[in-house]
Formats: C-alpha cells, sequence, structure tokens
C-alpha cells in the first residue's frame, strides 16, 4: 500500500500528514496537487537531496 507522507522541514523531519493519493495529501496541508507530485517525482529520480513530500510503500497486516 503506497501512502504519501509530508514531512516538517525542520529537524528531527517529523510527519505532519498522511494521505492516500497525491491530491488528498495537498488538501491536508494547503499545497499544490503539481507541488506534491512533482517534488516527490524528483526526489525518486536523484534530484533533490531532500523531500518535504514523500512517497512511502507500507505493508498492510492481513493477520487481521
Amino acid at each position: 500500500m503506497l501512502v504519501y507522507v509530508a514531512y516538517d522541514p525542520r529537524p528531527p523531519h517529523l510527519p505532519v500528514a498522511v494521505a492516500g493519493s497525491p491530491s488528498e495529501l495537498a488538501r491536508l496541508i494547503g499545497a499544490s496537487r503539481n507541488t506534491v507530485s512533482s517534488m516527490i517525482c524528483r526526489f525518486q529520480k536523484g534530484e533533490l537531496k531532500r523531500s518535504r513530500y514523500l512517497a512511502v510503500e507500507i505493508e498492510e497486516d492481513r493477520h487481521v
């Protein structure tokens, strides 16, 4: 499962919002979807050393 996370830009860089899509994350933090998606893509390509927004793969617990 892929989730989208916004991090505080100041150390210790804690998560401030988690969402199921870039659009939802953008709405939660007051940014544009294009900004969120662009920064995630640029970070994944290696164009950025650090990003305030990341796509994170998490495993679903199927033992419920």
